[in-house]
């Protein structure tokens, strides 16, 4: 490692959580003859603490290879360098199975690239290789060779690519896998110019999936591990799917022809998803029942084209939720985000009051922001009728990038600016041009 890097004092393994020190870093043998680990089985790399290095600063292993991964002390488990030099910034998303989680997921960090070139931000992968599932599902939807053939996206399984497993002797440990990326302040950044250093607001955006099944009680003693990152996040994505509730089907059924929303659907109590996680967020942060979660709870009510003609449909579907300053940057606008989420939330209150409930009784900070990942219906699959796809040429996503944007813009590291313009949500379009300075920060929904 150079002489001349700049690094973090202290780190977070983004699998295991465990605090470290730079100097407490494993390494991942480079030469592919060094195999077996005791943590990871017999055909992983071995880890090993370092005792030469090249002129570069690299490790060299037993054999002499040069090494270029590094490792967790306590799981073994692989740490993208990005975090030995920025902070990390941990990123829940969780809901109920067969939520549309995955094509959310998708269409929140595509549409989180195009939009972050206007907020002069610099979003790219971190991990290509820990990110390849993401990768997938974008190349999928927004970079098909064949815009109109028909595409799905497999749901999250519990044990499936986004996890991994680590042996301590007599028992076994599952890890969420994380999503990683680098979102670092463009050249032309509104704060740039007022921070010493843009890495110390650069951050490591760490973005987590679970399957739903995970936060299912019966599943806490053997797979809890796994969810253990929600404690330690600055923000909770909960995608609730109203399509999967019996009152908001029969409501939407007099307006769309979706095919979701026709035979038979085993509806599943999503209120029971997120009250099951939020047992463990108290248990792992030691919080008492009283106690409501300091951060912030985005509720994300999927699939909005089919239930926006429910609430204010020209509200929902017109409504800006960012702002342009005098300089050409953009701002976050809370006002215009918490007029929609407060319609969003009468809605919910009708028609799902146990999520409402849900809700108040484990956060305080609580926003809903209606999301279509994909802007349309999907169709059923020609060689099947259970399968649901879409074609790419018919993807018009709206507001996918909101949730994701709105939770980096409460993190304390100025990359995305917003809050409420003087005056509330009455005041002029344009922004001053320093967002935080001329705007009231927003301190709830």
């Amino acid at each position: 490692m150079s002489a001349q890097l700049e690094i973090q004092q202290r780190l977070t393994c983004p699998s295991c959580w465990a605090v470290l020190q730079p100097d407490e870093l494993l390494w991942v043998s480079g030469h592919p003859d060094l195999r077996g680990d005791e943590f990871l089985g017999e055909d992983a790399l071995k880890r090993f603490m370092p005792s030469r290095f090249d002129v570069d600063g690299f490790a060299l292993d037993v054999n002499g290879s040069r090494c270029q991964s590094l490792a967790c002390p306590k799981c073994h488990l692989t740490i993208p360098r990005i975090l030995v030099e920025f902070k990390p910034l941990f990123v829940s998303v969780l809901g109920a199975p067969s939520s549309g989680k995955s094509y959310f997921l998708a269409s929140t960090i595509w549409q989180t690239r195009q939009r972050l070139r206007s907020f002069h931000v610099d979003f790219a992968d971190a991990d290509p290789v820990a990110n390849q599932v993401i990768s997938g599902y974008e190349q999928k939807l927004f970079l098909s060779e064949d815009p109109d053939q028909f595409v799905a996206i497999p749901k999250t399984e519990l044990d499936g690519e986004l996890y991994q497993m680590v042996n301590y002797g007599s028992h076994q440990e599952l890890y969420a896998r994380p999503f990683v990326f680098s979102v670092r302040p463009g050249r032309d950044h509104v704060h740039l110019s007022n921070v010493k250093s843009p890495r110390l607001s650069s951050r490591a955006l760490c973005l987590y999936d679970n399957a739903g099944e995970h936060f299912q009680p019966k599943q806490e003693a053997e797979i809890s591990p796994a969810t253990d990152h929600l404690a330690l996040s600055e923000a909770l994505l909960f995608v609730f799917d109203p399509l999967q509730h019996p009152r908001f089907r029969e409501r939407c059924r007099n307006h769309s022809a979706d095919p979701q929303l026709s035979g038979s659907f085993q509806c599943h109590r999503q209120d029971e998803i997120l009250l099951e996680a939020a047992k463990r967020i108290r248990q792992k942060a030691n919080l008492a029942q009283h106690e409501p979660f300091a951060k912030p709870l985005i509720v994300v009510v999927n699939k909005s084209d089919v239930w926006a003609p429910l609430a204010d449909e020209v509200l929902l579907t017109e409504k800006q939720p960012f702002r342009q300053t005098r300089s050409g940057s953009w701002a976050v606008d809370y006002a215009a985000i918490k007029s929609v989420s407060e319609s969003v939330r009468e809605l919910c209150e009708e028609l799902s009051p146990e999520l409402i409930s849900a809700c108040d009784s484990f956060c305080s900070d609580v926003i809903f922001v209606p999301v279509s990942p994909q802007g349309c219906s999907p169709e059923r699959s020609d060689a099947s009728v259970n399968l649901l796809g879409v074609r790419p040429r018919t993807l018009k996503p709206h507001w996918a990038e909101v949730p994701l944007l709105y939770a980096m813009s409460r993190a304390k590291c100025n990359l995305v600016p917003g809050g409420i313009p003087k005056g509330g949500a009455k005041a002029k379009r344009e922004l001053p041009d320093e967002p935080d300075a001329d705007l009231r920060v927003f301190k709830g929904a």
